[in-house]
């Protein structure tokens, strides 16, 4: 699929790209001073998922579905629950959320077991103390055990090199 996507970019825009590296600033997720609270997945926690069926809601009493978040709302912050997230999407979600590349220095790797997040996508509601609010920072401190900091560091960018109007069809 994105190999034909590639052609019909190239084909009809005349889109030119190439891949290079630069020093971006990025947040680096570490432990936190006490260790991360996040655990390799335990065997058996989650059902794999069948490819070929659209994965539904969760069953009572079923193991939940590998990999498949679900999503609540509690007050001002959202819920993100997952078992058997693989740590590399786990990073590529928080890169998404905070608008920044994140590059993991936790030494994680492979799917994790439970992981509860609630934080606000609010930064100004998430500093009213009475609100209930919690910081994406202080969320993955609190509840994760990770920190994020800052940093430099090279990382790989697509450059578009040319790009024209849609031919006609």
């Amino acid at each position: 699929m994105k190999l034909m996507m590639r052609a019909l970019l190239a084909d009809r825009f005349r889109l030119q790209v190439h891949r290079e590296t630069k020093d971006s600033r990025v947040f680096l997720l570490t432990p936190a001073k006490d260790g991360t609270k996040l655990q390799a997945l335990k065997e058996g926690g989650c059902t794999s998922r069948d490819p070929n069926i659209a994965p539904g809601p969760p069953v009572t009493g079923q193991k939940p579905i590998c990999g498949i978040p679900t999503g609540t709302v509690n007050g001002p912050n959202q819920v993100i629950e997952v078992v058997g997230m693989d740590t590399t999407t786990w990073v590529r979600t928080l890169s998404n959320m905070l608008g920044r590349t994140v590059v993991n220095e936790t030494g994680l790797s492979g799917p994790l077991d439970l992981l509860h997040f609630e934080y606000s996508r609010d930064d100004l509601s998430a500093l009213a103390s009475d609100s209930g609010a919690i910081s994406i920072s202080a969320a993955l401190d609190q509840q994760l055990g990770l920190k994020l900091k800052t940093a430099n560091r090279p990382i790989e960018v697509l450059v578009i090199d040319r790009v024209e109007k849609p031919s006609a069809n």
